[in-house]
């Protein structure tokens, strides 16, 4: 396992330890055994400055933290759909929307941690009304105040991934959460109880694993290749 020596999340109440008996934040710091974490995830916020403690306003605190971070996941998406944030356009940098949000984030982080991997994830399965609504249902199908359902977002999330270059984890899709088994992985429709919680984890510590493995292993290689280099 690669040494991770600093492990930084930037997310909402899903990242927080204030979910599933220590969210995922309890095992995934087993998993990874990170010698330091910094977990700055806030209830109800968003990456959109439109959404309650948006990720700006949390970096504009807490950017330092990131400085020789080796890890930084950066998980927002589902409560901006919920508050009814713009989507954006790529390449704007507009934090008044998801997209635009999003890329002044991962610039932020960047440019304390320019080498650290900054990975993100795919929104989880929610059943809810947004705000402002009085009709409930899958959030990937019902329309928020802006008009986008939860499948936009992640459609924006996905084209912010790659224009910036960052890994992203099919969370939704490997979780598997869905209105059939919500009753046992997300017991209000929203938050992942502890089993929730623990594959979320797991989900992200192999995803984690395996990156800084293969990145571990290319130094390796330009490190030989420089050696024999050397020798001739």
């Amino acid at each position: 396992m690669s040494v991770i020596r600093k492990l930084v999340i930037f997310g909402d109440s899903i990242s927080t330890p204030l979910i599933g008996d220590g969210g995922y934040e309890a095992l995934l710091c087993r998993l990874l055994q990170p010698n330091e974490l910094y977990n700055f995830a806030v209830p109800q916020s968003g990456a959109s400055s439109v959404t309650p403690d948006h990720v700006m306003h949390i970096l504009n605190l807490q950017s330092d933290a990131c400085a020789g971070a080796d890890v930084v996941i950066l998980w927002h998406g589902t409560n901006d759909w919920y508050w009814g944030a713009p989507v954006g356009k790529c390449g704007s940098r507009d934090g008044t929307t998801y997209i635009g949000a999003m890329e002044l984030a991962i610039d932020r982080i960047r440019r304390y941690a320019p080498e650290a991997l900054v990975i993100t994830a795919t929104p989880l399965y929610r059943h809810q009304a947004p705000d402002g609504s009085q009709i409930s249902g899958d959030a990937w199908f019902i329309p928020n105040k802006a008009g986008a359902t939860l499948a936009d977002y992640d459609r924006a999330l996905r084209e912010v991934a790659r224009a910036y270059s960052v890994p992203l984890v099919e969370m939704r899709v490997l979780t598997g959460f869905c209105e059939q088994n919500s009753e046992r992985f997300l017991p209000d429709n929203v938050h992942p109880g502890k089993e929730g919680c623990d594959m979320i984890a797991r989900i992200f510590a192999g995803q984690i694993e395996g990156l800084m493995s293969y990145r571990k292993g290319m130094e390796n290689h330009e490190n030989v290749s420089d050696a024999r280099e050397g020798r001739r």
